[in-house]
């Protein structure tokens, strides 16, 4: 990115141009996944309403298309902070709406990120961007306090049976894994609570900043790692990646 934008802060930058990397590694991982996938996932479209052939073909294109484009934030991230993120987030929100089933909690994360990262160097002072930048760390702090909150809410969650039907899904289940926690409920019940525990946290490491912020970040990564490998779901680890390095990077602006 622009480092004029942050002069005296240029590992700020750097971390922001490694956040615009991330978010165009879960694009493209999206990208490929729902363009591989898109048959399944239009079966479960509308009900009643089935997706033909062309509707199919054409958003094959549209999702290749969002693969390239994350391709290229990788190659060069100035890119996605020179308004490309943008582009991006009208594509994934679009796949959002199109794609019910899509609009999962990896989705959000990007859409959040994009639409943080998108406008850094399209700021017309380095202050606006400094606020534009304060609003993405800010959203993602809260994305993750919402869902910590969310789940404590759900009895399920409470009691860990949700963390074993969540790995026991059809599209992204794990029997071997899903069947120790059930077998195992104080276990399952442990992890549930680890899971909400760190992501109700989240504001207060925020605020802390410093290295209790990136002990937080590193406990929240071996998750979303957990995650995608139990569930397959690599993209959540890439979409929140992203999320966490811009949270570091604003705080590193203090």
């Amino acid at each position: 990115m622009d480092v004029e934008l942050f002069p005296a802060d240029l590992p700020v930058a750097a971390t922001f141009s490694l956040a615009a990397r991330v978010a165009g590694i879960a694009l493209l991982v999206t990208g490929l996944e729902l363009t591989a996938g898109l048959i399944g996932l239009a079966r479960w479209r509308r009900p009643g309403r089935p997706a033909g052939q062309r509707w199919i073909t054409a958003h094959q294109l549209l999702t290749t298309a969002l693969a390239l484009l994350g391709g290229w934030f990788i190659i060069d991230p100035r890119v996605c902070l020179n308004g490309g993120g943008l582009v991006a987030l009208l594509v994934v929100g679009y796949l959002m709406v199109a794609l019910q089933p899509l609009g999962d909690g990896a989705d959000v994360m990007l859409v959040i990120v994009l639409a943080g990262l998108g406008v850094l160097s399209l700021m017309p002072s380095p202050a606006l961007s400094r606020w534009a930048a304060w609003l993405v760390a800010v959203n993602v702090c809260v994305a993750y306090w919402w869902s910590g909150v969310a789940k404590m809410r759900v009895r399920a969650w409470r009691h860990g049976r949700q963390v074993a039907l969540a790995v026991n899904s059809p599209r992204f289940g794990s029997p071997w894994v899903a069947w120790r926690f059930l077998n195992h409920a104080k276990f399952a019940q442990l992890t549930a609570w680890g899971v909400i525990a760190l992501e109700v946290s989240c504001p207060v490491f925020f605020v802390l900043g410093g290295w209790p912020l990136m002990a937080w970040a590193v406990c929240a990564l071996l998750m979303h790692v957990g995650v995608a490998l139990i569930m397959g779901l690599g993209r959540f680890l890439w979409a929140f990646g992203a999320g966490l390095l811009s949270m570091i990077a604003v705080r590193s602006m203090v």
